[in-house]
């Protein structure tokens, strides 16, 4: 994980990458490694370069994704017999 993300870091100063791409892919990274408030940190970083529109829908699921992960343990606390 830690290699990726200096990989992926680096590569965001590269002249012509498709950014929103890189910080996407860096948020599932963070995602995967359950860190849902770095992860949501990329994607709306993301969301600033998402020039067409799949772009922008991957970015949106990822935010909603990642904000129904964070509301998973609220959940169980609130609605115990779901």
């Amino acid at each position: 994980h830690g290699e990726l993300l200096g990989l992926m870091t680096r590569a965001l100063d590269v002249e012509g990458v498709n950014k929103c791409v890189m910080l996407v892919e860096m948020g599932k990274s963070f995602e995967l490694n359950g860190n849902y408030g770095e992860a949501l940190n990329c994607y709306y970083e993301a969301e600033k370069f998402a020039i067409y529109s799949q772009e922008a829908e991957i970015v949106s699921i990822g935010i909603k994704r990642l904000k129904k992960k964070q509301l998973r343990p609220l959940r169980k606390f609130l609605w115990p017999l779901r």
